[in-house]
């Protein structure tokens, strides 16, 4: 799907059957299991430190790994593994090298908060299915080219992004804009177009607010 303004243009990309399935095993797995998956990603696959990413491949220093999250760790690619979401897993040494199936899989395990969008998406797909909900969405301008975490569409047009940064002088008109976030730090600012929306780990406590903000778009 593509939709062409005169001030900008988005591409959307639509996910494949395994990426689906991918979003709904790992937003189970951080249901399941969230502190885990909180050390996992904080401690390991966000460190730069300690995992390497360049396109579809991690690197990842497994000495650097600390003893207690091992276990937790290659259960968790072993699962990926067998499920198709890694393609494959070299070992060498103090190393492993990790392939993966797709760009959206990557972004999904090596950017933080992005597995916010990943929950917010499955609800949206689950409980609030009269939008079209396309993830990483390429918006361009003649200034500037962004990747959009979430877009809400209705008969084709979009009409709601939730995004995890706030863009300064993304000029997307007639759109709902809202900024997802878990914590606000003073380097934040929010312009005055952006609706903040705070991830909540209570389900039904999230889904009440995202369902108001989103059927109040008028």
């Amino acid at each position: 799907m593509y939709y062409n303004t005169e001030e900008y243009s988005l591409t959307f990309n639509n996910l494949d059957l395994l990426e689906e399935e991918f979003i709904e095993y790992i937003v189970d797995y951080i249901n399941i299991h969230p502190f885990i998956w909180n050390e996992l990603t904080n401690r390991i696959l966000y460190n730069q430190r300690i995992t390497y990413v360049k396109d579809t491949t991690f690197i990842i220093t497994t000495y650097e790994i600390k003893e207690r999250y091992i276990k937790y760790f290659f259960e968790l690619f072993k699962e990926l593994l067998r499920m198709g979401y890694v393609n494959k897993i070299i070992y060498k040494k103090e190393f492993m090298i990790v392939h993966l199936y797709s760009e959206c899989i990557t972004k999904a395990l090596s950017t933080p908060n992005d597995w916010i969008i990943l929950m917010t998406y499955k609800l949206i797909k689950t409980k609030i299915n009269y939008y079209n909900a396309f993830l990483n969405v390429t918006y361009e301008s003649n200034s500037r080219k962004e990747l959009l975490d979430l877009i809400l569409c209705k008969d084709n047009i979009p009409k709601i992004i939730i995004n995890t940064k706030i863009l300064k002088e993304c000029y997307l008109s007639n759109i709902k804009k809202i900024w997802l976030y878990l914590f606000i730090s003073r380097f934040d600012i929010v312009e005055d177009d952006w609706i903040k929306l705070k991830f909540n780990y209570n389900r039904t406590l999230f889904e009440n607010e995202l369902k108001s903000l989103i059927e109040n778009n008028n």
